[in-house]
């Protein structure tokens, strides 16, 4: 596999995850969590 066929894939699968993270996290989670970032 080629350099950039891997950095696709990496990058795919990386997204995919994160998707699926935020699907399953509620929503005041994430407030929560954005507020713990900005303090």
């Amino acid at each position: 596999m080629t350099r950039m066929m891997w950095m696709a894939h990496l990058y795919g699968y990386m997204l995919e995850r994160e998707m699926e993270r935020r699907k399953r996290k509620s929503i005041p989670e994430e407030l929560a969590y954005v507020e713990t970032l900005r303090a």
